[in-house]
């Protein structure tokens, strides 16, 4: 997955399980498990995640749980893109 495939998925507010297989290019299980850890931290945290068909969870979250940096992925794609308009 490219950067561009990357930040188009992180622009949603919510994940589900095949996003997050996706994003970490694993398995059912595994991201299964993190999107119940981040429901748990939500839960802990005195909040209630929304009743879908899906499980979601807040990206921004995810973000964190993965420690994913938003602004380098953002900045790599606009210097690619810079790059690409010179060639």
């Amino acid at each position: 997955m490219n950067n561009k495939e990357l930040l188009a998925l992180l622009e949603k507010p919510w994940l589900s399980v095949e996003d997050i297989k996706s994003i970490c290019n694993c398995g059912d299980s595994s991201a299964r498990k993190i999107v119940k850890d981040i429901e748990k931290q939500v839960i802990s945290n005195g909040k209630k995640l929304p009743p879908s068909k899906k499980k979601l969870v807040p990206t921004n979250l995810v973000l964190d749980y993965l420690g994913i940096d938003m602004q380098y992925l953002i900045k790599t794609k606009q210097i690619k893109e810079e790059n690409t308009y010179v060639s």
